[in-house]
């Protein structure tokens, strides 16, 4: 599934989400350059479509960049503060908190694989390929439930 085709699924669900706007090119180029960091292509997509917010509520809270009520921000869980319960690589980058708990990354090295981070044993649970596979199976894992819910 193409981005624009899995992004165009996922807020077809919009009843079930409580999302930011998305960012124009500009902010995400500066945010990168003012924090010296370059995010992976999936979670730049993904930032010009939303900045964070809530998905499938209750559901999985997706970190965005620019300061907000409805969830912290990319550099406020990365901080060495919010990290420091954690053993999470360094190249790990916090990107949503599942509601259980358990904290989803991204790997900031080729080929930026999406790492569950287990919060209670403090190590990797399991990882998808790419960002894009991890949003297919969770919109996948709520059509699901949402069907036998019915």
């Amino acid at each position: 599934m193409k981005s624009e085709q899995l992004f165009q699924l996922l807020i077809s669900y919009n009843k079930c989400h409580d999302i930011c706007e998305g960012l124009s090119e500009e902010a995400i180029c500066c945010f990168e350059k003012s924090n010296s960091i370059t995010l992976p292509s999936e979670l730049k997509s993904l930032y010009r479509v939303f900045d964070g917010g809530e998905i499938f509520i209750p559901g999985t809270l997706i970190y965005g960049i620019k300061q907000s009520s409805k969830r912290k921000t990319l550099l406020e869980v990365n901080s060495k503060v919010s990290r420091g319960n954690y053993t999470i690589p360094s190249n790990y980058l916090v990107v949503a908190k599942l509601n259980f708990g358990d904290l989803i990354c991204i790997n900031l090295n080729n080929p930026y694989n999406v790492i569950q981070w287990d919060h209670e044993t403090d190590k990797q649970y399991c990882f998808w390929a790419s960002l894009f596979e991890w949003l297919e199976e969770s919109i996948k894992e709520y059509k699901d439930y949402e069907e036998g819910a019915n």
